[in-house]
């Protein structure tokens, strides 16, 4: 967890660091949250249950890091309740979103 935030830290300062090296932090940092992994072949993905069962503080980091969603307050957010995270995430333009989006699938098929 020390090298996640070394590497946020980090990133705040100098947004250059590569989109996959961010996904495998954040991977990274979701698996030590996992309570248990098992069972967790034919899950299904959608953004809107992804942006519910990942924390606010590693959402508000992913989308800082891809300088998106700033106006949003996660840390006023209660957990596991999305919905206004998920309305400006409608607002994006579909090509940025989709990007994204792609990011966030692998970053739960890893999870």
């Amino acid at each position: 967890m020390a090298i996640l935030s070394r590497v946020c830290n980090h990133h705040s300062a100098n947004l250059r660091y590569s989109s996959s090296t961010a996904t495998f932090y954040y991977v990274q940092e979701r698996r030590e949250l996992a309570l248990d992994s098992e069972g967790d072949m034919g899950r299904h993905y959608s953004t809107r249950d992804f942006f519910r069962q990942m924390p606010n503080r590693l959402l508000a980091r992913y989308f800082e890091a891809h300088g998106v969603l700033a106006e949003l307050d996660f840390a006023a957010m209660k957990e596991a309740q999305p919905d206004k995270l998920f309305e400006a995430w409608l607002e994006l333009p579909d090509g940025q979103r989709n990007a994204m989006d792609a990011d966030l699938r692998d970053i739960f098929e890893m999870s």
